[in-house]
């Protein structure tokens, strides 16, 4: 965690140990205390020296360097991208790896096993418009306007494919 140099006159260094304190307040009362270290050599990004928590390894002073470091590490170089690329041309799944990967994905994050799974509830809405009345009881509706409009003579609308 990085902690911003407006609050280094909060912080009280313990020349022992060599290790920074933060004390925690709530309602004026100390809780508790955090400890930081001071990274010397800096950012390994921008260079920038920082405190962070003890607990953490303080190679990066805030998250979008950390990001920028993890983003230089994992991205594959131009030139392996090519090769990965003509490797893999012209070639084609087999009718039979393909059905073994459909037939292994099938069934897979669906109901119960799926995360976001509820228990099976639905709204109120959606069991009212899915029931078999309401669908007949719009397609009366949409046909009374098929016969409303034809009586009426209102040319160039189609209502059928409502229904």
């Amino acid at each position: 965690m990085r902690l911003c140099w407006d609050e280094i006159e909060k912080l009280r260094y313990n020349k022992d140990k060599g290790k920074w304190y933060k004390d925690r307040y709530i309602d004026d009362k100390c809780v508790g205390t955090n400890t930081y270290l001071l990274n010397e050599s800096g950012c390994i990004v921008c260079g920038e020296h920082f405190f962070y928590s003890e607990g953490n390894k303080g190679t990066c002073c805030s998250l979008s360097c950390n990001t920028k470091y993890r983003n230089s590490i994992y991205t594959m170089k131009e030139e392996t991208k090519r090769n990965i690329s003509k490797a893999r041309k012209g070639s084609k799944r087999s009718e039979e790896s393909k059905a073994k990967q459909s037939k292994s994905r099938k069934g897979r994050y669906m109901g119960p096993d799926n995360s976001n799974w509820k228990g099976g509830r639905r709204s109120k809405k959606k069991i009212l418009y899915d029931s078999m009345e309401y669908k007949e009881w719009r397609k009366s509706v949409l046909r009374g306007m098929i016969i409303l409009v034809n009586y009426v003579g209102i040319e160039d609308t189609d209502y059928n494919h409502i229904i």
